[in-house]
């Protein structure tokens, strides 16, 4: 059973310590650093490092890849240190006061977002995709009836995370954009609840919110709504928390 524990050390010391780093996110083979400053890792002593298969630096990110093991090494450094993951707005602040460090590209910019975003369930996603692939092959087969309960089951848990991909997407795009995780997810399943999606799929109802017309879209498995409304989210929490009295502190959420 390999070390995770050691290796979780070492990859941190040698990334410049607990201090040179902003922010720790994973994906399914990566571990995801944001740097203070990326010349105080040691990029020669972490590729040959065993454990690590190999060190890329893109978009804004220092990447350190493991391979399979990557959540249990994730899991080890959250353990043992105090790194936590911060959201994208600390990340932004620390990047942009840290001394050294060059301005991203709009490039790059757009690389850590979408990767950011997407990443963290690709494997759940990556899965479901699985499991619809094989869905089509036994019914093509005749080894599974579509009319089976059997078949209704494993197709729910194959298209659940398509469908549901919104709420996905709101908690992600919180972490990355700075807003309340819950209430971006709280905003996602009203989107996808059963009575708007059947105000959608009634063309003969004139849908108005305070007598102003609405036009709605089919919400559940689209992408850039939730996104939108997440980032316009975002902004106006931030407004909002200029006014509100600093005696309402004490009560605020602790969700992000």
């Amino acid at each position: 059973m390999a070390d995770y524990t050691k290796l979780a050390r070492d990859i941190v010391e040698h990334v410049g310590g607990e201090k040179n780093i902003n922010s720790l996110t994973h994906c399914i083979t990566r571990l995801r650093f944001k740097l203070k400053d990326e010349s105080k890792a040691d990029t020669e002593t972490l590729k040959n490092m065993q454990g690590v298969i190999k060190v890329m630096q893109a978009g804004g990110q220092y990447q350190v890849v493991i391979g399979s093991d990557v959540e249990d090494v994730y899991d080890q450094i959250l353990l043992n240190t105090s790194i936590g993951e911060k959201n994208e707005s600390e990340s932004a602040e620390a990047d942009h006061s840290a001394s050294g460090n060059k301005k991203n590209s709009f490039m790059d910019k757009m690389t850590d977002l979408i990767s950011g975003i997407f990443m963290p369930f690709m494997g759940a996603f990556a899965g479901a995709g699985l499991l619809k692939g094989f869905l089509v092959l036994f019914t093509t087969l005749s080894l599974l009836d579509k009319t089976s309960t059997t078949y209704t089951i494993l197709y729910a848990a194959s298209d659940g995370i398509f469908y549901f991909l919104p709420i996905f997407l709101a908690y992600c795009s919180a972490q990355k954009f700075g807003a309340k995780p819950f209430i971006s997810m709280a905003i996602a399943c009203a989107m996808c609840y059963p009575s708007m999606t059947a105000l959608f799929a009634d063309k003969e109802v004139a849908v108005t919110f305070f007598s102003i017309p609405v036009k709605l879209i089919s919400y559940p498995s689209s992408v850039l709504p939730i996104l939108l409304t997440v980032y316009a989210q975002s902004k106006l929490e931030k407004g909002l928390m200029k006014v509100i009295p600093k005696d309402y502190s004490k009560y605020r959420y602790s969700d992000s």
